[in-house]
């Protein structure tokens, strides 16, 4: 509804619809993934490190045990922004008609 284009990065890490649902991904990737002085946001804020953070949710390196931990808060994020998205779609499209 923004505009911007949804590709999966967009709809993982930075869509403001599901900014909330995120809340709870990114404390696991804080508590798991992140360096001690690191901080989520500064992360997100540079392409680098979006994109080190995306790869991480999406499972690049499923042989470690916080790779899974990462791929299930993101499968839950998933569930969960799914669900908003056909709420959200199924009321405009009811205003449609």
């Amino acid at each position: 509804m923004s505009g911007e284009i949804e590709d999966e990065k967009h709809f993982m890490l930075n869509c403001i619809v599901y900014e909330d649902l995120r809340k709870t991904m990114f404390d696991v990737v804080k508590r798991v993934m992140l360096k001690e002085r690191e901080e989520i946001e500064d992360v997100l804020n540079t392409e680098i490190g979006k994109q080190r953070i995306f790869r991480e949710l999406m499972g690049v390196r499923v042989e470690c045990e916080a790779s899974a931990t990462l791929c299930n808060v993101a499968l839950e994020f998933c569930k969960a922004a799914m669900k908003r998205r056909k709420h959200t779609v199924v009321t405009y499209l009811d205003q449609k008609t």
